[in-house]
């Protein structure tokens, strides 16, 4: 990319049009925010399965760092949907183009994580739950930088590719298998301290909610 070109030319071809717009000021840096902030939680869930400190002080640790990627990712999103509107053309705010379902996925999960640390913290529920949601939260975030940057599926936002593709699919197999091996390792550890109860309940409403936010980021992610 720095050869010399021949003849020089006076002027570069300049922006996409399509990114030259205010909202690009705060739509990239918003998502890979939120991207780059999971890896904090991340890395105290490993730590916590690794050392068996799985009480309540790894979720204290990192409450703050999951609501700010959750915020983050949430601003990204809403701020892409409006320059979606706005330069695209799409007649709405919504494609469902592989890299928006990318920043989405997470986003889903990070709020079904939200919502499990309450019963963790309040009852030792839904620990398994919360460790799983955290670590597969980061997970998406790297599957979502090799969907964006690999090229590998047609985009709407493919305005650049990178040859490091294959390495992030190598990261993300490793990081994939890592923590499976881990949870697996750690499962007698995770066992919750009180059941859900009654049918009709805070802790059941709180499971149905993780359900559906799990299946809707499945959905998405078959599709």
């Amino acid at each position: 990319p720095f050869h010399t070109l021949t003849p020089i030319p006076t002027e570069g071809i300049g922006l996409n049009p399509l990114l030259e717009n205010p909202g690009m000021i705060i739509h990239p840096p918003m998502l890979l925010g939120g991207y780059a902030v999971f890896a904090i939680p991340f890395a105290f869930a490993i730590a916590a399965l690794i050392t068996r400190r799985l009480d309540d002080e790894w979720i204290s640790a990192i409450k703050k760092w999951a609501l700010l990627g959750w915020l983050l990712l949430g601003i990204g999103n809403i701020i892409g949907a409006w320059w979606a509107y706005v330069e695209l053309g799409w007649g709405g705010y919504w494609a469902w183009d592989p890299v928006e379902n990318a920043g989405l996925m997470p986003w889903l999960i990070a709020t079904a994580f939200l919502h499990s640390i309450m019963l963790q913290r309040r009852k030792g529920m839904f620990k398994l739950w919360s460790i799983v949601l955290i670590i597969l939260a980061f997970i998406l975030t790297i599957f979502g930088t090799f969907i964006t940057r690999s090229g590998i599926l047609v985009s709407v936002h493919t305005f650049g590719e990178t040859a490091m593709g294959p390495a992030f699919l190598a990261f993300l197999i490793i990081i994939f298998l890592g923590s499976l091996t881990l949870l697996l390792y750690r499962r007698r550890d995770l066992k919750d301290e009180a059941g859900i109860g009654a049918l009709v309940s805070r802790e059941n409403t709180f499971l149905i909610n993780n359900l559906l936010l799990v299946g809707a980021t499945f959905v998405i992610f078959l599709g």
